[in-house]
């Protein structure tokens, strides 16, 4: 299955466009799969204005149609449609670059390099990289508590301020 992530745009799953902005009911209806929805909000007497930033709203999606892909679709607090994360799959392809997960890190940060990208490190580790031209982020099984330098993670978003405040 097919995996393209087109940055201005959104994420195309298998020929079907899951555009950024699209409201979560829409999304549901579109891939018509199950799904774990995750709906965290802090509860703290009062309104205060950057308690939003801690609003979290996500499907989980596992071993979608039966093919071994595992995401997440991200919604803000309004249940719009922003972040994608791919925590299994075969690969993820966004511009002229495939983000394969059986690839090692340091293989894919070379590759990027010579293609003209500049990848850059995020939480001062070699192993979780942000490429902030196609808002995209990577990360290594190693990274994220696990065994191997392989792409173990990938994230993509409509913006990614929040990684450009860790990139070294």
């Amino acid at each position: 299955m097919e995996i393209v992530h087109k940055p201005t745009v959104g994420i195309e799953l298998d020929g079907q466009m899951l555009t950024w902005g699209m409201e979560r009911h829409d999304l549901r209806n579109a891939l018509n799969e199950p799904f774990k929805e995750i709906n965290l909000v802090p509860e703290i007497g009062g309104y205060l204005p950057y308690l939003d930033d801690l609003v979290v709203r996500k499907d989980v999606y596992r071993n979608y149609r039966d093919r071994g892909i595992s995401f997440t679709l991200i919604y803000d607090k309004d249940d719009i449609f922003s972040e994608f994360e791919l925590q299994e799959g075969e690969a993820l392809l966004v511009s002229d670059v495939k983000i394969d997960f059986r690839k090692n890190v340091f293989d894919l940060v070379a590759e990027l390099e010579r293609m003209g990208y500049h990848p850059v490190e995020l939480e001062g580790s070699a192993e979780n990289i942000l490429i902030s031209s196609l808002l995209t982020n990577f990360a290594s099984s190693d990274h994220l508590g696990g065994n191997g330098k392989q792409v173990a993670y990938i994230y993509c978003s409509v913006n990614i301020d929040h990684l450009l405040e860790d990139a070294d």
